[in-house]
């Protein structure tokens, strides 16, 4: 009995721990890691990327971000397949330039890293450096703005290069 016990409060911790998670992201230590990537000569798969410029952090492109974090795990969540639902296109068939275009974000560039992890944020931006194509994205040169969102264990990474207004 007391071994039951135990369990049920192991289990019950630890379940509070990954799905009573918040959702907060620190900012600076994301601009942080991303941009000490960026300083450096990186290898993103078979491609040597030469330093990029710094990115500045952009509320808009977290807003929208968080938007699509949200669909992603609400959809997981609703879904009652064992099938994990982690696509660039919308479970309502929308695209990146649709969700930005739905906000009013212009952009001349964009585009977007999608995950599915537990952990924190420094571990998903390994995780992404340690993948081709996302780390093609983080390294890109055409990029100055970023915004990151994560609801619970999915996490949508925003690229841009905003159009300036006039």
């Amino acid at each position: 009995m007391k071994r039951n016990i135990v369990l049920l409060i192991t289990f019950s911790l630890g379940y509070l721990l990954t799905f009573g998670q918040n959702n907060e992201i620190n900012k600076e230590r994301v601009l942080d890691n991303i941009n000490g990537w960026r300083s450096e000569d990186c290898q993103c798969g078979n491609v040597k990327k030469r330093p990029a410029p710094e990115v500045i952090w952009d509320n808009k492109l977290e807003e929208i971000a968080q938007n699509y974090a949200d669909d992603l795990a609400t959809d997981n969540k609703e879904n009652e397949s064992n099938f994990l639902y982690l696509s660039h296109v919308g479970t309502d068939g929308s695209t990146l330039s649709n969700r930005l275009a739905e906000n009013g974000y212009e952009a001349i560039y964009c585009v977007e890293n999608i995950a599915y992890l537990k952990g924190n944020e420094d571990m998903v931006i390994d995780h992404w450096m340690n993948t081709p194509a996302a780390c093609n994205n983080i390294m890109n040169r055409q990029i100055t703005s970023i915004g990151i969102a994560r609801s619970g264990d999915f996490w949508v990474l925003l690229f841009a290069a905003p159009k300036k207004k006039k």
